[in-house]
């Protein structure tokens, strides 16, 4: 606070007796001011400035350094004189003269004069001295609240005069002003006159002080109550701050978390990668078997062709056969004649011995005929050993042909099977990244909008507004952290590393929990939630999959419930499990979206009824992990009247 020393006179001074002797002991004859030059009237307003400053650590000072930041030589030459010539408090002085902020260094002189030249460089002249006790006299320097003692010009004329601010020398470097201080003024003008002059002022001086007096009370309630209002503020900056601070620590673990999930992504994807560079080489095998088989296939055929081209000529063999036993059972019709014509004709000696001679031939005809008969059935069953064994290396080539056959559909189900894989693999990379690129990027977007908005409101003192700001990221960094988690979780299950730890569990205590964790929640959206549960219900399942199905389960129902709606979760025993169902009063949902959820390549974003954002891969992860413990899940709703999400866990066992 600036006070001219006019009115300071009148604030410190009770007596205008008392100011007058003052007066008259300090200042010198009308005549001899009346010659002083400008430089030289600066000095001795310096000079007496310092006489009249009592420093903290007085009595231990040696002598007063008085550093000097000028070009001027008259002023430093004055300067220079004084040292020489007077001592301030009966110590000496010691002058030093300066062109160079930086060459004000500790120890720190006792007084810094400045010239108007170097004005530019009071700020920085202020920040090196930083709450030292320092008197800094200035040269005509507009910024008020900066100055300890300035100089300035008051009228065309170059009536000198200086002005004081009091807070800055007492409050803030530890000085204390003398009233004798307070009787100086005026300049090479109107020194000659202000004796004459000054008892006329005191008078109207006195009057005026009763009401500044008054003035100054009031305006100290107003300072007081005013400081009071500061305090309150930079409390609730500071606890602002905190609360910065803590949420700039949440977004920078989110931050390498989610960067951690982009490198677990890139690995993935190399993964997949390489599983489609082994696919496509095995599909190539694959193909070079089908072309061997083709083949066989071609050759087999050619064999069956030959074989019943050999069968054929088995048949005609075998009809040759039959035909020379034909002829050969004649032949022996024809030797039972001429056995009986050899009887009747037994008395003709010629015709016996022709007799002899036929029969002799048709033994010696019949001999050859079983010879050739028993030539033609060894032949006959070699033809069939060799048919036989044809047939077993057919049937051989048969059953290889049908295990190939059988391990081609068996390899073409397998690749089948690793085409739905990797249908599914590229569907989870694809809806992977698509909550990357848009879902998870949108609330750290919105963090960075709501906390620069934040900062200026701070910087506005509009704490209403900053402390609604403030819940906002609250409640974004927790909608961030949730998808976070839900999508390191998933990513974790989707590579296999997923721990499952199966133990008995109290499917109250799980409920209760989360029930725990999302009241408030709820609560702030006007939703009722419950439960209706027993305390002997125990489920076989891994504690922290049961956790988080429930709360994504408990999640969504209030995502999607209005104000005056219900929540409730209710569980029941069956023979080999338990079913737990989470119910809602909420907006329900259609037919065409209840098909496409727990689908991974399906795109189900629905808006919450207060505008909150979804992915879907809650319940994808949910399904997950229910498949983990062999159970089931399934849900229940009606448009506008709620819906009922019911899954199944092993029961334990007694």
């Amino acid at each position: 606070m600036i006070i001219k020393c006019k009115i300071l006179v009148t604030i410190i001074l009770t007596s205008k007796a008392f100011l007058l002797a003052v007066i008259l002991q300090l200042l010198n004859p009308t005549e001899l001011f009346a010659q002083l030059s400008d430089s030289k009237i600066k000095t001795v307003y310096a000079y007496q400035f310092v006489q009249n400053i009592e420093w903290p650590d007085e009595q231990a000072i040696d002598s007063f350094s008085i550093v000097v930041f000028a070009n001027n030589p008259a002023l430093i030459q004055d300067f220079k004189e004084i040292s020489r010539t007077k001592t301030l408090k009966s110590k000496p002085i010691s002058i030093k003269v300066i062109n160079d902020i930086s060459q004000i260094i500790k120890p720190f002189p006792k007084v810094i004069y400045v010239e108007k030249n170097f004005n530019q460089n009071l700020i920085k002249l202020l920040r090196i001295i930083e709450n030292s006790p320092v008197l800094v006299i200035t040269e005509e320097y507009d910024i008020k609240d900066l100055v300890m003692i300035n100089l300035f010009y008051v009228d065309k004329n170059a009536r000198l005069e200086f002005e004081v601010n009091k807070n800055s020398i007492e409050a803030q470097h530890s000085l204390r002003i003398l009233p004798k201080l307070l009787l100086l003024g005026g300049s090479k003008v109107d020194v000659a006159l202000l004796y004459k002059k000054q008892e006329e002022l005191l008078e109207n001086a006195y009057e005026k002080v009763k009401k500044f007096q008054l003035e100054i009370d009031s305006q100290q309630k107003l300072i007081d109550f005013q400081h009071k209002e500061i305090d309150e503020q930079k409390k609730a900056i500071e606890v602002q701050k905190i609360e910065i601070e803590n949420q700039q620590f949440r977004i920078n673990s989110q931050k390498n978390s989610l960067d951690t999930l982009i490198n677990e992504v890139e690995n993935q994807r190399q993964m997949i990668s390489v599983n489609l560079i082994i696919l496509k080489e095995h599909q190539k095998e694959i193909e070079q078997q089908q072309k061997q088989k083709i083949i066989e296939n071609e050759e087999m055929v050619k064999r069956n062709e030959v074989l019943g081209k050999q069968k054929i000529e088995i048949q005609n063999q075998q009809q040759k056969i039959d035909s020379q036993g034909n002829i050969l059972d004649l032949q022996q019709k024809r030797i039972q004649t001429q056995k009986w014509f050899l009887f009747l004709s037994f008395a003709v000696v010629f015709l016996t011995f022709f007799l002899i001679y036929f029969i002799y031939r048709g033994y010696k005809s019949k001999q050859n005929a079983n010879k050739l008969l028993e030539e033609s059935n060894i032949s006959i069953q070699h033809k069939n050993e060799e048919i036989e064994a044809y047939n077993e290396e057919l049937k051989v080539t048969n059953d290889e042909l049908n295990f190939q056959k059988e391990e081609i559909f068996a390899q073409k189900e397998e690749i089948l099977a690793q085409k739905d894989k990797l249908q599914l693999a590229n569907a989870t990379k694809d809806k992977f990244f698509g909550i990357i690129a848009h879902d998870l990027r949108n609330p750290f977007n919105l963090l960075l909008g709501l906390s620069e908005i934040l900062v200026d409101q701070i910087n506005a003192s509009n704490h209403d507004k900053s402390i609604e700001i403030s819940e906002k990221i609250n409640q974004t960094s927790s909608v961030a952290f949730d998808l976070l988690e839900n999508l390191l979780t998933w990513s974790r299950s989707q590579t296999g590393q997923t721990l499952f730890y199966p133990s008995n569990l109290n499917v109250k205590d799980a409920i209760d929990t989360n029930i725990l964790l999302l009241k408030s929640s709820a609560e702030s959206k006007g939703i009722h939630l419950s439960s209706v549960l027993t305390d002997n219900l125990y489920v076989r399942a891994d504690k922290n999959m049961l956790l988080t199905i429930l709360r994504n389960l408990l999640t969504n129902a209030i995502k999607f419930s209005r104000n005056s709606d219900k929540i409730f979760v209710k569980a029941e025993e069956n023979d080999d499990c338990i079913t737990i169902h989470v119910s809602d009063t909420g907006v329900g949902l259609d037919k065409h979206v209840i098909e496409k959820l727990f689908k991974v390549n399906e795109n189900v974003k629905t808006d919450g009824t207060a505008n909150e954002r979804g992915t879907g891969l809650g319940l994808i992860l949910c399904k997950e992990f229910i498949d983990w413990h062999q159970g089931k899940i399934w849900v229940e709703s009606k448009k506008g009247i709620g819906s009922r999400f019911s899954f199944t866990l092993p029961k334990v066992k007694e």
